[in-house]
């Protein structure tokens, strides 16, 4: 949870110093670059986030993993294809 809260903020300052970027005089442009690369690193360093299993989700694998479920497959058809 903590590494989430983490990667959204930095994902924010990364939003954020985009914006600013596009509006910086050229003074303020080589600061804000330099902390938009060190912000990309930083969140190029973060671990993948992880995918979120809906609670529904989660059950319906549990359901399935107690009754030792396989996925279903179509029977084969019988017709005579004529």
């Amino acid at each position: 949870m903590v590494a989430d809260d983490h990667r959204a903020r930095l994902e924010r300052l990364r939003d954020q110093l985009t914006v600013a970027i596009e509006a910086a005089s050229d003074n303020m442009l080589p600061q804000l670059a330099g902390q938009l690369r060190a912000t990309l690193a930083d969140l190029a360093a973060l671990p993948a986030p992880e995918d979120k299993v809906s609670i529904t989700d989660e059950l319906k694998q549990r359901r399935a993993a107690r009754r030792g479920a396989t996925p279903k497959v179509a029977a084969p058809s019988t017709g005579t294809g004529q």
